[in-house]
């Protein structure tokens, strides 16, 4: 009888134990699964991040090679406005000279 008893509890152990092995192995696995699929995630928002910061690096090259040729600096449009300024009251100057 004490035989019987044993060999029951063993059995019993042994099917706890490998129940709880299988719970174990099978939530590894899950959590290895989303590991990988966080890792394939990440690699393609780097991905996407490294074209794109590419291209705002091409817009911002293209940007400060135009800015010179687009952008007038207030001393040059102070300077362009005087001489402007100067050239018209030249005109302005030699008329009326003319009219005395």
């Amino acid at each position: 009888m004490d035989s019987w008893i044993i060999w029951a509890s063993q059995l019993i152990i042994t099917l706890l134990i490998g129940g709880v092995s299988y719970f174990i192995k099978r939530t590894l696995d899950e959590f290895k699964a989303g590991m990988k699929q966080q890792a394939d995630r990440l690699e393609q928002l780097d991905t996407k991040h490294s074209r794109e910061t590419a291209e705002l690096r091409k817009e911002l090259s293209e940007l400060k090679a135009d800015l010179p040729l687009v952008f007038v600096l207030r001393e040059d449009h102070i300077r362009l406005m005087s001489r402007i300024e100067d050239k018209i009251d030249q005109i302005l100057y030699k008329d009326k000279a003319k009219e005395e």
